[in-house]
């Protein structure tokens, strides 16, 4: 005689409308999230090269290439959801401004090198923020909708 089974979770429970909600976190975006995501890069890495082409100086450029790099090599290693996307790029920046404010005090005070180490950390933080707001919104989107 075989004994009933007793189902301990319930069908409507919390934790399944949780796990259903992370499941559902986990999509992809559209096409238009995606367009939207490529221009958002791109306008990043043309105010780069506007910034460089306007001061002469490359520090915005390869603060970009740094970001995206760095944010690029994170991605291929491990898995690609919004909330890792996001914390890795704000991690980027995190390393690209302390990089560039080490480097600066290394270097000699007032001069030219300590400027351009100075602007690198501070562009590679602001380029890892604006790298995390498109993720960012993937994942408001999918809490919300």
């Amino acid at each position: 005689m075989a004994a009933p089974r007793i189902d301990l979770v319930p069908p409507e429970s919390p934790s399944t409308a949780f796990a259903e909600a992370q499941a559902a976190h986990s999509g992809r975006m559209g096409s238009i999230g995606r367009a939207a995501c490529l221009g958002w890069y791109l306008a990043i890495a043309l105010a780069a090269a506007a910034d460089t082409a306007a001061t002469g100086m490359p520090a915005a450029t390869l603060a970009a290439v740094f970001v995206f790099a760095s944010v690029g090599a994170f991605l291929w290693a491990g898995e690609r959801t919004a909330e890792r996307v996001m914390l890795r790029s704000l991690l980027v920046g995190l390393i690209g401004l302390a990089a560039g404010v080490f480097a600066c005090i290394g270097a000699p005070p007032g001069s030219v090198a300590a400027a351009e180490f100075l602007c690198f950390g501070a562009m590679a933080m602001l380029f890892g923020i604006l790298a995390a707001l498109p993720p960012a919104l993937a994942s408001v989107a999918a809490q919300v909708g």
